[in-house]
């Protein structure tokens, strides 16, 4: 079976984040200092942390397809052997995010980051588990 999810790119996501640290870290420190205001600067700060994480959160987030046979899982460029998965853990301790982690016998860890809105994460969690009833999964984070 296939769905069609939103999932983060990681990588992308935190290149982002980081990219973008000077504009809500030294702008704001700077208009603080100049008008001798820092309460301007601090909100100042917080509404641009806001801004860049949700841009990041948005920018990094592609629609991808999560595909279960009856012998693999398959995601983005990814592709394993349902008989090789020891352990899936359910991480809901992101902001925004949850990951679908694949933990494998061979000691390789394979995660899918999918974005928390309009029941997203939900969905591709449920379709994890209803699909591979056979396989332990536990679950890690706030609800």
């Amino acid at each position: 079976m296939t769905i069609q999810i939103r999932s983060i790119t990681l990588k992308v996501f935190l290149i982002i984040s980081f990219g973008l640290t000077p504009i809500w870290v030294v702008f704001p420190s700077i208009i603080g200092a100049q008008t001798d205001n820092r309460t301007l600067g601090i909100a100042l700060s917080v509404i641009l942390l806001a801004v860049t994480i949700i841009f990041a959160h948005k920018y990094s987030s592609r629609t991808t397809e999560l595909t279960i046979t009856d012998k693999e899982v398959s995601f983005r460029k990814t592709t394993f052997l349902i008989q090789n998965i020891q352990s899936i853990v359910i991480n809901k301790t992101g902001i925004g995010m949850s990951a679908i982690e694949f933990y494998l016998k061979t000691g390789k860890k394979y995660s899918l980051n999918v974005p928390n809105s309009k029941g997203n994460a939900d969905l591709a969690i449920s379709f994890v588990k209803n699909n591979l009833p056979e396989i332990e999964t536990s679950d890690k984070g706030y609800y």
